[in-house]
């Protein structure tokens, strides 16, 4: 049987190598930086399996996106799928992964964007970093202040959010995206995963109306319920 790292490497392995791009990733920005990798799948956390909860953006915002610890991971992502995997580059790639991240998120919540509801949302379940698993629902990037809606459309065509529950199995998904695109992915992956899932607007953090203050400690107090008296 195939651990959890094995199973997020191989969903990874087929964001970064597919041959094609999607839609999304044809109309992106480009940009030195950019160009050495066009598509992103995410994170991983080294504790995953003891939080069990997947952060989902919208898109990479391609302006701020790059702190020196992504685009060391962006090389080694580069060799990664350069040659055929091995144990070595498999540990080697996944390592880069989580101190990319677990760096960076540090710094983008400071930016004040969707980073700085990820850490607040964090605090209210109690978890840190390395619990979670990040993607975006697009897997490349768009610039500040565009519409972001038509590349989410074109990326969840081609790589179905759906397919990361499967593999992960989170017990709660946040979705930082409440455009009439993503409508179904709160029903769909509920009713397939049995996972909570919770869909937000990522500049205002509201949902359903109701403001972030209000709705997140009842989803913390929901998702503690699923990890067990303990948790509560």
């Amino acid at each position: 049987m195939r651990t959890l790292d094995d199973r997020w490497l191989a969903y990874a392995r087929r964001v970064l190598e597919a041959g094609a791009l999607s839609q999304c990733c044809a109309q992106s920005p480009r940009n030195d930086a950019i160009d050495r990798v066009r598509r992103w799948p995410g994170y991983l956390g080294s504790r995953y399996d003891s939080g069990c909860v997947l952060l989902v953006g919208a898109i990479h915002n391609a302006d701020r996106l790059f702190t020196p610890e992504i685009l060391a991971l962006g090389d080694e992502a580069k060799k990664w799928v350069g040659a055929p995997r091995t144990p070595e580059s498999d540990r080697r790639y996944l390592a880069s992964v989580r101190a990319a991240y677990t760096a960076s998120a540090r710094r983008w919540a400071l930016n004040g964007n969707v980073w700085k509801r990820f850490d607040k949302l964090l605090g209210h379940l109690g978890i840190e970093m390395e619990q979670v698993a990040f993607t975006n629902l697009a897997k490349c990037f768009c610039p500040v202040g565009h519409n972001d809606t038509r590349f989410v459309k074109a990326c969840l065509a081609r790589y179905p959010l759906g397919a990361l529950i499967e593999d992960i199995r989170p017990r709660a998904v946040f979705i930082a995206k409440d455009a009439q695109a993503t409508n179904h992915l709160e029903g769909e992956i509920g009713t397939k995963t049995g996972a909570l899932v919770f869909r937000f607007n990522n500049r205002t953090g509201q949902a359903n109306g109701r403001s972030f203050r209000e709705w997140v400690p009842e989803a913390a107090q929901e998702y503690r319920s699923t990890m067990g008296p303990s948790a509560v």
